[in-house]
This record gives C-alpha cells, sequence and structure tokens, in this order.
C-alpha cells in the first residue's frame, strides 16, 4: 500500500463498528513513517505515546491501561505511538508465552457495535512482528497494513555507545563512542 492508501484505510475506517479494535501500519521508511504519523495526528482523536503507560523508569508499559482506553472511549480513534520500540527493547520478553502483552492487545476483543480504533504506526519491525506472532486469525488480517516503500535505499542510522564496556560490541565504521558535546 502507498502511505496515500493507508491514511485513506484509516479515515473510511473511522466509525465503522468492528470487534477487532487494533490497526497495525508497518512502515520501513522513516520519512514515510514521519509522515504517517504526522497525517494521522490529524485524523484521529487524539496521540499518546506508549511511554505514558510506563510507572516510572525504565519499567515496561501497563498494557492493562492501554486495554482500558478501548472501555472509557468506545467511540474514539487513538493513534498510539512507540509500540515498534516497545517490541525492539522487549523482544524476548513478547516470545515469552507467559510474559508477553502485545499479543493480547492484538487479540483484544470489543463489543461487536463499537467502533473504537486503536492505531499503532510501527518504523521497520515487521519481521519482529511476524517473528512474536507467527499466525494472525483471518478475521483481522486485513487489519494489518504494509507501506510499500518509494525506493531501495536504506535510511542511515547513528549509533552512539555510551559504556566503554560495550565499545567492542559496535565494531562499526564511523560509530562514535563516548559522551560527546
Amino acid at each position: 500500500m502507498t502511505p496515500e492508501q493507508v491514511i485513506d484505510r484509516v479515515r473510511q475506517d473511522k466509525g465503522i463498528k468492528s470487534r477487532f479494535p487494533l490497526r497495525i501500519i508497518f512502515v520501513d521508511q522513516f520519512d514515510q513513517y514521519k509522515m504517517i504519523t504526522n497525517k494521522l495526528a490529524a485524523i484521529c482523536d487524539g496521540t499518546i505515546n506508549i511511554a505514558d503507560f510506563c510507572g516510572g523508569t525504565d519499567t515496561y508499559p501497563d498494557f492493562a491501561k492501554i486495554q482500558n482506553l478501548l472501555i472509557e472511549q468506545p467511540s474514539r480513534q487513538i493513534q498510539l505511538l512507540g509500540m515498534g520500540e516497545y517490541l525492539r527493547f522487549a523482544f524476548s520478553r513478547e516470545k515469552n508465552a507467559q510474559r508477553r502483552q502485545l499479543i493480547s492487545l492484538w487479540n483484544k476483543q470489543q463489543n461487536a457495535q463499537d467502533t473504537a480504533r486503536i492505531i499503532l504506526p510501527m518504523y521497520a519491525c515487521y519481521d519482529l512482528w511476524e517473528r512474536v506472532v507467527p499466525a494472525v486469525d483471518e478475521r483481522q488480517a486485513e487489519h494489518i497494513w504494509r507501506v510499500d516503500a518509494t525506493s531501495f535505499t536504506q535510511d542511515r542510522v547513528k549509533v552512539t555507545v555510551f559504556s566503554d564496556a560495550f565499545s567492542s560490541l559496535l565494531p562499526v565504521v564511523g560509530a562514535s563512542y563516548g559522551i560527546t558535546q
């Protein structure tokens, strides 16, 4: 799908009754991700960051509170940012059947008459999603949208290692080590 098609789907989906409230948008190019999240901010009833559901510094988000959004606001469309980052940091946790939370959010069902939506734009983590959720219910398959890359150039990412103990783990040309002003 193109970014414009995804935005159109979100607009069309607003107000339609559905038992499954989550809509996931996978984007592999950062400029497309930023454009989509900016447009979603104008379309959705609100934008929330997953960090808002963390009880403190260095804690995992409380997914029960995220699910309560659907109960408290049964007709709102909310953009939830940061889920891709959560998946990257908590990948091993999400692979553990006793500890995972993302799948419970994905499998969450609401009243069939409700129109609430949580829109999850996720940057560069489709492969992680497939490893955490190996099978998707056919009723939910149409709620996963992948944005086609406009080009095949890779985004450049700068990695800064602040700990001398880990500086040897990233022998990357051009990586910076230590704290810089």
